[in-house]
């Protein structure tokens, strides 16, 4: 398992990010952001992001949450009841 999950799943390295700048005739994301997003929706403010995970801290935190789920019965209705459909009925529906 690799713990590169980021660079795997997450776009250009900064060489390329260069490059596509240059094309377009920006220095920074942050112009092309400036000259293409309406500065009445921009946020000014930096949003506070937590570091990344890895790939294997990524799946544990999933699995410990997975882990409390709770399995619920539903019942469609009064008197329902879960039973089994014949498969030679199952067939032609």
């Amino acid at each position: 398992m690799s713990n590169e999950f980021l660079d795997r799943h997450i776009g250009p390295n900064q060489a390329e990010i260069d490059a596509m700048l240059s094309a377009i005739g920006c220095d920074s994301v942050e112009q092309v952001v400036a000259r293409t997003v309406p500065e009445s929706i921009l946020f000014g403010n930096r949003m506070e992001v937590e570091e990344g995970l890895t790939e294997r801290d990524s799946l544990a935190l999933a699995k410990k949450l997975a882990g409390q789920n709770q399995l619920f019965s539903n019942f469609i209705g009064q008197g329902y009841y879960g039973t089994l459909m014949p498969t030679v009925i199952q067939r032609n529906i």
